[in-house]
């Protein structure tokens, strides 16, 4: 199996658990979800540790911290994810499983912005529609509803982020992933044993399923983290923007059908204009790679 091929697999992957973990955080509702990106950090550095060790990465972990260009950017990228799977889980314990989808919608589109802003990749007529359907929805939202989608702007630019600075940082995912995380493990470490300390963790209460979630939840994010970390050094944005619809597919038919979650008929019409963005947008990279021969 070729490089691109697995690359492709880890990233269908990936997305995919990613829209099942709707199921996994809704089950830790009743938990503060500062306390449960904290132990997803903290659990989450213990299993990088153990793969930098296992895959014999240890001295290009010493390169990248003694090396200021690459830690700054991996400080940016890890208080990114932080934040974005912070405002995932609180998503989902408040009943915004569906803002969260549209966010996570919107994410390919805006990495295809992204690829000309700061790439230089030139538009096609039909990727410029895309994008265009897409912030039409965005708009209508807020002409309709006479708010911003605060939570799906944020989710989509997070994350967009995210994926640019890991394809610019030279460290491979399991060593970018181990620093990201040990950054972020830092803070959180000191807030779980305050928690702990002030008897106010979740922890505390008795609860064995909430900790082995609470535990499991480093696993259940770094396994998925570590596949797109791997994918996005391989594969074109505009593949990993295809393959990324698995997750808010995933997400908005847990919210509507599972969670019954409100879904108006202005929602709706939002949504058909993000999805005809993505229509397009995928169409035309479908007839793209298929004119340049490739797969993948």
């Amino acid at each position: 199996m070729d490089k691109k091929t697995f690359a492709f697999i880890a990233a269908f992957f990936s997305f995919l658990i990613w829209g099942a973990l709707v199921i996994y955080w809704h089950q830790l509702s009743s938990v503060n979800p500062l306390e449960v990106v904290a132990h997803r950090a903290v659990w989450s550095l213990v299993l990088t540790a153990v793969l930098v060790l296992i895959t014999q990465k240890t001295g290009e972990v010493i390169r990248i911290l003694i090396n200021p260009k690459n830690i700054l950017p991996l400080i940016l990228s890890s208080i990114l994810i932080a934040c974005n799977w912070g405002l995932f889980i609180w998503a989902v314990a408040h009943d915004k499983i569906l803002e969260s989808s549209m966010g996570n919608y919107i994410t390919p589109l805006l990495n295809v912005a992204a690829s000309a802003i700061i790439f230089k990749v030139v538009l096609n007529k039909y990727q410029k529609l895309s994008v265009l359907l897409a912030f039409s929805g965005v708009i209508y939202m807020i002409i309709i509803y006479g708010k911003v989608p605060y939570i799906a702007l944020f989710f989509a630019i997070t994350f967009c982020t995210y994926g640019i600075i890991k394809k610019l940082v030279p460290a491979s995912a399991v060593t970018g992933l181990f620093v990201e995380t040990l950054i972020i493990s830092v803070p959180s470490v000191i807030y779980v044993l305050y928690l702990i300390s002030t008897g106010e963790s979740a922890v505390l209460r008795g609860d064995s399923f909430i900790s082995f979630l609470l535990v499991c939840g480093g696993l259940v994010t770094t396994l998925p983290l570590l596949g797109f970390s791997y994918s996005a050094k391989i594969l074109h944005l505009s593949t990993l923007g295809i393959l990324q619809y698995i997750t808010p597919t995933i997400a908005f038919l847990l919210g509507v059908f599972v969670y019954h979650e409100y879904f108006s008929a202005n929602m709706l019409i939002t949504f058909i204009l993000i999805w005809a963005g993505l229509i397009i947008y995928s169409a035309d990279g479908i007839i793209q790679l298929k004119k340049s021969k490739k797969i993948i």
